[in-house]
């Protein structure tokens, strides 16, 4: 790093503190990926592709022709426990 640079610096100690003493409370997989409770040893989930996140704009002018989307096709994939 250049000298100017470290010139410019400036470190709040207060901040500084508080992002190193920070701990993640607890882990957030569960929240983001919930658990799911099945009878069965196998699932079938669906799967999407990237089109499926795209976002489109369907914005048209008064009496203009529809906007038609299209879409690929989703799959299901099978997951067997075991």
């Amino acid at each position: 790093m250049s000298d100017y640079l470290k010139g410019k610096r400036v470190v709040d100690p207060v901040l500084t503190s508080i992002a190193r003493g920070y701990k993640n409370a607890a882990f957030i997989g569960e929240r983001i990926f919930p658990v799911v409770l099945t009878d069965k040893e196998g699932v079938r989930v669906p799967t999407f592709g990237k089109t499926a996140f795209v976002e489109y704009d369907t914005e048209r002018a008064v009496g203009a022709d529809s906007n038609v989307l299209v879409r690929e096709k989703t799959g299901t994939l099978d997951l067997v426990a075991g």
